[in-house]
């Protein structure tokens, strides 16, 4: 279940919207419950939320306020098992029933409930159908990466009597993240309503597409502008006639720090030869402080830019991050001439170009 709760973690910065008051949580379930039941939420600006709750026939409750509308996450253990509902953590008295015998948790009583549990209705009929005759195999579930022509055709037929539910942004965005299919997501996209696609989560999702389209080997750079450590506004553009390794990293991933020594070694041995870095941080607000003292204390002396939004960065959008460390060589022109190299094979490709 821990996946389930990353994921909405790394999306908040799109799904909240600005609509604070007070939430009530309903839960129900015939489980038996070993210990308490726990709500997870997350705010990109808060971090990450937990309450917990005592079951009392088969019933209980949380209540609180929120400044946004956020995933909400219900978690508890039953017997060997985890047992969880998503659900959003909006204004109002929300139900949520965790019922034996289901896949997902039965939500109602507030409107982003109510079109949720819609969807959660297509895509358990759905998973249902394609499940039958896997005996002896792991089950497909909602996220499971090797049925997206499935999960396509929840989310046309989800949009068509959706067009203006926030649910059918956030699941578009959801499945983009993992499922570079450009020609159908601008497709669905294109269904929403002007409202939806004038959204911040709207406008991600589009320069997201466009990344997808792009930031492969003999593409041109797509432009962009982000704060420096100082908050001074930098452009890629800023560093067009030179060689420039792109580089996407963050203070909590261990793979990048892991390679930073390779980066450091290269930024020494060609900084004066038309070569630079430009590094772009996926961290959050409340990793700033951590961010600069990693960039003073670790001589990351290169450019370095974050608009603290995680995996959200506008860049990362634009050039179809969706995982770190992540790198793009960039020739003078402005072309990308090679990606995600690391260790040997970074120090290989310059050697080749500054022969």
């Amino acid at each position: 279940m821990k996946r389930i709760y990353l994921l909405f973690a790394l999306l908040s910065p799109l799904l909240a919207t600005a609509q604070s008051g007070k939430y009530r949580v309903y839960g129900k379930t015939d489980l038996p419950v070993d210990g308490k039941v726990r709500l997870h939420w997350y705010n990109i600006n808060s971090g990450k939320h937990v309450d917990s709750a005592t079951v009392t026939d088969g019933k209980f409750e949380f209540t609180g306020t929120m400044k946004e509308v956020e995933f909400g996450q219900l978690i508890f253990r039953s017997g060997s098992s985890d047992r969880s509902a998503v659900f959003y953590l909006e204004p109002g008295t929300i139900h949520v029933d965790i019922m034996a015998g289901t896949r997902y948790g039965k939500l109602s009583g507030t409107p982003l409930n109510n079109d949720y549990q819609q969807y959660y209705q297509m895509l358990d009929t759905m998973l249902t159908r394609i499940n039958i005759g896997r005996e002896g195999k792991r089950p497909y579930d909602q996220f499971s990466n090797d049925i997206p022509a499935e999960k396509l055709n929840i989310l046309t037929q989800y949009i068509k009597t959706h067009k203006a539910s926030k649910v059918s942004i956030d699941q578009l965005n959801m499945f983009a993240a993992k499922n570079p299919h450009p020609v159908a997501l601008t497709a669905l996209l294109g269904e929403l309503s002007p409202a939806l696609k004038k959204s911040e989560a709207g406008m991600a999702l589009a320069s997201r597409i466009k990344g997808m389209r792009s930031g492969k080997i003999g593409d041109m750079t797509l432009p962009f502008s982000l704060p420096d450590t100082a908050g001074r506004m930098v452009k890629l553009t800023d560093f067009r006639g030179k060689y420039v390794l792109l580089d996407f990293w963050a203070t909590w991933c261990i793979p990048c720090i892991a390679e930073m020594p390779n980066v450091i070694n290269a930024w020494n041995t060609y900084k004066n030869k038309n070569f630079t870095v430009v590094g772009v941080s996926l961290d959050r607000p409340d990793s700033k402080e951590r961010w600069l003292k990693m960039i003073r204390e670790s001589k990351y002396n290169w450019t370095q830019l974050s608009d603290l939004k995680f995996w959200n960065c506008e860049a990362a959008l634009l050039y179809n991050v969706n995982s770190v460390p992540a790198n793009f060589l960039i020739d003078p022109k402005g072309i990308i001439i090679a990606t995600n190299l690391r260790g040997e094979a970074l120090q290989k490709k310059l050697s080749e170009i500054f022969q």
